[in-house]
């Protein structure tokens, strides 16, 4: 039922609010409803501009049945019903929302959220699927700051059955680089590994740019590619490839480790089109050269750019709006870019600035989301709105 209430994402299509308009007082220090009243605000006076009638508010019933699928991946229970029906009219909504993302069963549901986001449904003979969903759990339980949590990710190391973080870099480190040129280039291409952080932790998808320019967006450059590609060029996967039937690799896990003593210009060599072979340095997607790049510290070095990337907090919520409401400010919701207009991009700026100020806590975008009308709206449509 998260796509339930896909009707109040798409009556976003109205005209964008002004980039002028600034946070409603108090939301520097972050008051909850301060944020469920700008998501609230922005999209009424859209669908005031464009003549478009919201669809009824859902029942008490829906929206509690939406809001268990959402966040704890469930529908509840009759006595859950019975007793949320008792509490207090103008407050049971907040109680439900505060008990809910402090539960056993949303840190498990969104465990299982993220191993697919971070693994896809399917993973290779060496890795442990179980121990990251065990580690994301533990990291939901706690409610980690979201910016940790992505560092933890991008430089982990460690056996994947002891660690689970290092499962994320051991599925996605690429093909492995010949023996004889593993001193220069270190021991895989980690072209996988590039494409997934972006695509996931920056909502930029760049997996195009790894042979060519990007043809329809013209600031995606293939040297952006490489560049970014160079700071994940000493990770060592141990050992390199763990195949064969179930048997022979059952128990058998890989161990992630980043090797100082390979590619020490931290500098790799692309072809372009034309077949012309060139050499890039470490850098990041905007150009930026890190200060300084200490052997076997260099994810440490890409994990701080990406965290404070802009990208990095916009997507998140974008991805998490996608998750509650079918859809996200931008569609597919990990696609940004001047090829794909972005829906009340002012919206989307601030609901991000307020994330980075909570200090990235999951939690209150979860809370501020589930609260607002658009997500309590029923799934029905009207003559206003059903072709949205």
């Amino acid at each position: 039922l998260g796509m339930a209430a896909a009707l109040g994402l798409a009556l976003l299509l109205g005209q964008p609010v002004s980039h002028a308009e600034q946070l409603p007082p108090g939301s520097g220090s972050l008051v909850d409803d301060d944020i469920i009243n700008l998501i609230n605000t922005t999209l009424e006076k859209a669908w005031a501009e464009n003549s478009i009638e919201p669809s009824k508010a859902a029942t008490e019933h829906e929206w509690l049945r939406r809001v268990y699928l959402d966040v704890v991946g469930r529908i509840p229970t009759v006595a859950e019903i019975e007793s949320y029906m008792k509490m207090p009219t103008a407050t049971r909504r907040k109680q439900v929302v505060q008990m809910l993302v402090r539960s056993d069963d949303y840190a498990d549901s969104w465990a299982s959220i993220w191993t697919v986001w971070l693994l896809t449904r399917t993973s290779p003979p060496g890795i442990s699927r179980a121990k990251l969903h065990e580690w994301l759990a533990e990291a939901f339980a706690v409610n980690k700051p979201y910016n940790q949590m992505v560092k933890e990710l991008i430089t982990a190391q460690g056996k994947c059955d002891e660690n689970g973080p290092a499962n994320f870099i051991a599925a996605w480190v690429g093909e492995p680089v010949p023996a004889d040129n593993r001193s220069r280039d270190g021991y895989f291409d980690m072209v996988p590994l590039t494409s997934r952080i972006t695509r996931v932790f920056l909502g930029t998808q760049v997996q195009c740019t790894q042979c060519h320019n990007h043809p329809f967006i013209d600031s995606r450059k293939q040297d952006q590619f490489w560049k970014f590609n160079a700071f994940l060029r000493q990770v060592k996967r141990e050992p390199p490839v763990i195949q064969g039937n179930v048997k022979k690799t059952v128990g058998r896990f890989y161990t992630i480790e980043e090797d100082p003593n390979v590619n020490p210009s931290a500098a790799v060599f692309y072809e372009q089109r034309n077949g012309l072979i060139l050499r890039v340095s470490a850098g990041y997607l905007d150009g930026t050269r890190p200060d300084k790049l200490e052997p076997g510290k260099r994810r440490e070095v890409l994990a701080e750019f990406v965290t404070q990337d802009p990208m990095f907090a916009k997507a998140l919520v974008n991805r998490y709006w996608a998750h509650f409401f079918g859809r996200g400010f931008c569609h597919p919701f990990d696609d940004f870019g001047e090829h794909n207009q972005v829906a009340h991009e002012a919206l989307l700026d601030k609901l991000a600035a307020a994330f980075v100020t909570s200090n990235y806590d999951l939690r209150r975008l979860v809370t501020w989301i589930t609260l607002s009308r658009p997500y309590a709206l029923s799934s029905i449509g009207n003559k206003t709105n059903r072709s949205q």
